[in-house]
């Protein structure tokens, strides 16, 4: 009877660690993405800015 008891409890604790593991590794990786797309914006924005700079004022 005890020993089915701690069991369950131990079962109940290893659940709610892998869950935990999971959300974790879930947040890193919308983390992850959105540290990306932030970069490949900033990215973009140069080299628009790039562009335009070599386009614009070196015609000139």
């Amino acid at each position: 009877m005890s020993e089915k008891k701690t069991d369950s409890r131990k079962r109940k604790i290893m659940t709610q660690h892998k869950n935990s593991i999971r959300t974790q590794s879930w947040n890193n990786r919308q983390r992850v993405v959105e540290e990306y797309e932030n970069v490949r914006m900033q990215a973009w924005h140069l080299k628009l800015v790039n562009d335009y700079i070599n386009n614009y004022i070196l015609c000139d």
